[in-house]
């Protein structure tokens, strides 16, 4: 049996792949978004303020 397989598609096919990697990463992710941005056991603690100059330089 010989299978004649075109260029464009085997493109289409590593971009259907592509699209469905992509697609099963967001839905393993669930509920990320939903997530708690602090850890149960943090509510005391007082928040850290990080200052940025925004020069886009080293300091010092």
């Amino acid at each position: 049996m010989i299978i004649l397989i075109r260029k464009r598609h085997v493109a289409y096919v590593v971009l259907l792949c592509c699209f469905v990697a992509g697609l099963s990463a967001v839905l393993w992710h669930g509920n990320a978004a939903f997530t708690a941005a602090f850890a149960p056991g943090e509510e005391g603690a007082s928040p850290v303020v990080v200052v940025d100059a925004g020069h886009g330089g080293e300091d010092g």
